[in-house]
């Protein structure tokens, strides 16, 4: 239980197991481990990514290295610790957010992708998000609908108006529900406005999310960060 008092600096060194303890971790800005390299943890050494991810951020903020997280996640995912891995990745990108030195512009777009995707490590959010302007849209296509204020988009419409079904249908691109191409708000009143300008959000929201989910399966996010 040895504590430092000083600056740990591991810099560049390899090692096949790491031990160590909380207690004998050095103090914030006092860790140095910028290409540090090592197999796996032995003994009692924390090896959760709650605790290895605290020992990573003392090293020094404004010495934000990436290298470090993607070493502890290769280690956790030696020990099959995928779960663990993909915490440790997450984090690496809100760190990134924080300390790195990145444009107003980067920092926005990982955030987003953050929100929407936990930054391609959790497509399944976008799926949240989509289900989340499912029943927006429902809500408020219904209401206008018994307005009066869902108007027929063209001449001898035959497919009856659904709310519930013209929300999916403007939400999910590339899928033909016979609810879009045949109806559409008609913007007079306040309702009738606010439906008419969220269809285009409800539009523009479910190519978006549907893009950034695919793209999250496959993995695409993640290599362009």
């Amino acid at each position: 239980n040895l504590h430092l008092d000083g600056t740990l600096n591991l810099a560049y060194s390899k090692v096949g197991f790491l031990v160590d303890d909380s207690p004998s971790w050095p103090g914030q800005d006092a860790l140095i481990i910028e290409g540090f390299e090592y197999t796996t943890f032995a003994g009692d050494t924390p090896a959760t990514a709650e605790e290895r991810l605290k020992w990573l951020r003392l090293q020094p903020y404004e010495r934000f290295v990436p290298q470090t997280y993607d070493q502890l996640a290769i280690v956790f995912r030696r020990m099959g610790l995928e779960a663990d891995a993909t915490q440790v990745m997450i984090a690496k990108q809100k760190d990134l957010i924080r300390y790195g030195r990145l444009t107003w512009w980067s920092r926005f777009t990982r955030r987003v992708l953050g929100w929407t995707v936990g930054h391609g490590y959790q497509s399944w959010r976008a799926l949240v998000w989509m289900a989340g302007f499912f029943l927006i849209g429902l809500a408020l296509f219904y209401l206008a609908e018994h307005a009066g204020l869902i108007v027929p988009a063209q001449r001898d419409v035959s497919s009856p108006f659904y709310a519930w079904l013209y929300s999916l249908d403007t939400l999910l691109p590339i899928v033909d529900l016979h609810q879009e191409k045949f109806w559409e708000p008609k913007p007079e009143g306040l309702l009738g406005l606010a439906s008419f300008l969220y269809l285009r959000l409800h539009i523009t929201a479910g190519w978006f999310l549907s893009t950034l989910f695919a793209a999250g399966v496959v993995g695409l996010v993640r290599r362009i960060q």
